[in-house]
């Protein structure tokens, strides 16, 4: 460890005693001293002016002279280098008056061993260095109180004023002198005197040795201006006792206007729909407006001092560590964070940050503005699926129009296949084969056509806990025992107006989904419930209204959906199962059955926790269902060579419609457009006996040519045909069709529309029909 090093002067005539001194200061082992040596009188007292030594030995004995000379000739006291006396022998008399000239210390040469010389010496430095501290704290605190702008007054114990710094003529316009024993309460509001009281009562009754209070203080022109004192007592060392009472009075009228100010801009802020924040550097709240507090559920006493990110976002999210280096850099920031309320709801805000500089520019604080645009992106991904959709949609029907030809003649030519070879046993088993998989392609077209055009059939009031029955029961017949099925219906349950088939085609299709996210077993849940929709959750989905629905909900506790996929799960052909474990058309059509409904869905899904869909069907006016109508009874399919023209775009299909209808017994004349058809129909309008036409077709579609035989013939009976699904079939009515068939059809579908349409009264009036189940 490093000695201290200190300048020692030795003022000695004596060379012995000399020798004998800096002995005993090189056996000192805590300082390292550098001594100088005077020999007489003179010789130290003008080393001693010098003030170049830490401290003097000084000896008795010089010559004619003695040390308590040299203390009286250097001026004592403790502007002189501090000095130890020496003598040869003990003399309290000669002691006391060392003391008294100044000395710091007197010791006898015979007694003092090299410890008690550096104690002595060291006690000697560390008092002239806290009398040197002392007196400079004393002038500092003295040019303090006489130059600070806060105003410092002492006061009695009964608060009457002894002293009062010049800051007093600033604050309240009066001289110090002027206010000297008054009291301090005598200047202070009526309203804000017994608060000043209280302050001092505090102190003075030790129970706190400071208080801090704010009140108004009178002026000497009759004002008031706000104050901040704070009074603090000094109690003595030994006793206890109060010694004194200080107060320190700053003013604080700016402040005080500034926070009206700000509570009143705070106000304004807290009445802003935007949720406001600000922080500083470090991420800490100061200021947290009321929209912040419903955004977040968290309160401004709740998250002041916090950082706020801790509470509401993800530490990797990108785009958080992108805001906060852009608006240091920068000055600002805008962008969309995503953020987690209290009640661990997730929102989307328009987040605009910009970085606050305080009156020397420097960067203070980040003022943050959050927008709440859950809602609006909700929508807009809503908007742009059913764009998608609608795109889709149209594509899906082309295509779907356009493999519906082509299966119509696969599902004739079976029929007229199996009536020449349904002998031939291995001819019937392929022909079998050939119709299942037509069958299997015609039933995927009207899965497609339903999402397409959306799926109409009769709409009759019925009750919804009848479609769930039937639904329970077939999941419990038909589900692995590993799956347990939960239904809960409510007692009060509307009554809805749709198609029974169809409703429990969409609950079960959401069963199935069910199901097969749960390969290891689960719970599915379906529940039933009245529930009306308002404005602000009607605005949340693009397709609902407000009003009562039956809110319909099938729930698993699957795999759930990954987030990339959730926006497309109703489009057709989607499907996240692996390759032939689906075709991607059931929840396509749960959407476009629901919607035809008038309803809406959604879904919610949460990876490795399952999925929950919510249908919401709308409330039926009437209050009991319908009954069932008696299904009429089948038409004959054989022919009685009645001459029927038959009108398609498709070559395959006019051969094959050709060869079924001629094999059941009628007649045909084919044509590939209207123009020919009408041709043909002019050539033998007495015979034909009835009309088969597609809609869309070159040169003349359909619909013309109905109405132009209609013109032609009033009586004439026509069945319409059409793959496409832009309600084709009301118009084809409308125009004067008697019937309307779906493509792909079947020879029978076929024949019992044919024989329909001959059968019915000539004198009966067309008139527009729904259009038949396919």
């Amino acid at each position: 460890m490093e000695l201290e090093r200190i300048d020692i002067l030795l003022v000695e005539d004596d060379e012995d005693d000399f020798f004998i001194a800096q002995r005993l200061l090189d056996q000192a082992h805590g300082v390292e001293a550098d001594v100088t040596w005077a020999r007489s009188f003179e010789e130290g007292l003008a080393a001693i002016n010098a003030q170049q030594h830490d401290v003097a030995l000084v000896d008795y004995r010089l010559g004619p002279h003695d040390g308590l000379e040299l203390l009286r000739a250097a001026g004592g006291g403790d502007s002189i280098t501090p000095i130890i006396l020496l003598t040869g022998q003990g003399d309290r008399r000669i002691d006391l008056q060392a003391m008294a000239a100044g000395a710091a210390d007197y010791l006898v040469k015979g007694e003092v061993d090299a410890q008690g010389l550096e104690r002595s010496i060291r006690y000697t430095l560390e008092r002239k260095r806290a009398e040197e501290r002392l007196r400079e704290s004393e002038a500092r605190y003295r040019l303090l109180a006489e130059n600070m702008s806060d105003m410092i007054s002492t006061h009695t114990s009964d608060g009457d004023i002894q002293y009062v710094s010049p800051a007093c003529r600033d604050l309240l316009g009066y001289e110090p002198r002027a206010i000297v024993g008054q009291s301090f309460s005598a200047f202070v509001h009526d309203d804000d005197r017994a608060e000043v009281q209280r302050g001092f009562a505090k102190v003075l009754q030790n129970s706190d040795n400071h208080a801090t209070f704010s009140c108004r203080l009178q002026t000497k022109d009759e004002e008031y201006v706000w104050a901040e004192t704070t009074v603090q007592t000094v109690h003595d060392g030994e006793t206890g006792a109060i010694e004194d009472v200080i107060a320190v009075t700053r003013d604080i009228t700016e402040r005080k206007e500034a926070e009206t100010r700000i509570r009143d801009q705070a106000a304004l802020l807290d009445e802003a729909n935007d949720a406001i924040s600000a922080c500083d550097l470090d991420g800490r709240v100061i200021y947290w407006n009321k929209s912040a507090e419903r955004l977040t559920g968290w309160s401004a006493d709740e998250m002041l001092g916090q950082v706020a990110d801790d509470y509401l976002c993800d530490p990797d999210d990108p785009r958080l560590q992108e805001a906060h280096e852009t608006v240091r850099r920068e000055g600002e920031w805008t962008g969309e964070l995503e953020l987690t309320t209290r009640g661990d709801d997730d929102v989307i805000v328009e987040s605009r940050w910009t970085l606050v500089t305080d009156a020397n520019g420097e960067p203070s604080t980040i003022l943050i503005i959050n927008t709440d645009v859950t809602e609006k992106r909700q929508l807009e991904s809503q908007f742009l699926q059913a764009q998608r959709m609608e795109s889709i949609g149209r594509l899906v029907s082309g295509i779907a129009h356009d493999l519906g030809n082509l299966l119509v003649p696969v599902l004739l030519g079976v029929k007229i296949m199996r009536q020449r070879y349904g002998d031939n046993e291995k001819a019937a088993r392929t022909l079998q084969m050939m119709e299942q998989s037509a069958q299997r392609g015609s039933d995927m077209v009207k899965q497609v056509l339903a999402f397409a055009r959306g799926v109409e059939g009769e709409r009759v009031p019925l009750r919804p806990q009848q479609v769930i029955g039937e639904v329970e029961r077939i999941t419990d017949e038909t589900f692995p025992s590993t799956i347990e099925v939960d239904v809960t219906v409510a007692d009060d349950l509307w009554m809805v107006e749709g198609d029974a088939t169809q409703l429990q085609q969409v609950l079960m299709n959401l069963s199935v989904n069910a199901r097969d996210a749960m390969p290891d077993g689960g719970r599915l849940i379906i529940r039933a419930e009245n529930l009306t929709v308002s404005s602000t959750m009607a605005r949340m989905n693009l397709e609902a209204e407000p009003g009562e629905y039956v809110h319909l909900s099938v729930a698993d506790t699957g795999t759930g959906i990954p987030p990339d996929v959730r926006d497309k799960i109703f489009e057709p052909f989607f499907t996240t199962k692996e390759a032939g474990e689906g075709t991607g058309l059931g929840l396509s059509t749960v959407y476009s059955i629901v919607k035809s409904h008038g309803g809406f869905a959604s879904v919610y899904s949460e990876l490795d926790e399952g999925t929950t869909f919510h249908v919401y069907l709308p409330k039926a006016e009437e209050t009991e269902p319908a009954t069932p109508a008696t299904p009429p009874d089948e038409a004959p399919q054989e022919g009685q060579g009645e001459l029927v023209l038959i009108v398609d775009d498709e070559p395959a299909i006019l051969l094959v419609a050709e060869e079924t209808l001629y094999e059941a017994g009628y007649r045909v004349l084919t044509a590939s457009h209207g123009k020919e058809a009408l041709r043909l129909f002019n050539a033998h309008r007495d015979e034909v006996a009835a009309v088969i036409t597609d809609i869309v077709m070159p040169q003349m579609d359909g619909i013309d040519l109905i109405r132009t035989l209609r013109e032609q013939r009033a009586d004439l009976p026509i069945v319409a045909a059409s793959g496409m699904p832009d309600s084709k079939s009301a118009k084809a009515l409308d125009a004067g069709a008697h019937a309307f068939i779906n493509k792909p059809f079947t020879a029978d579908k076929l024949f019992t529309s044919l024989q329909q349409v001959l059968a019915r009264d000539p004198d009966e009036a067309v008139a527009p029909s729904p259009q038949p189940q396919s």
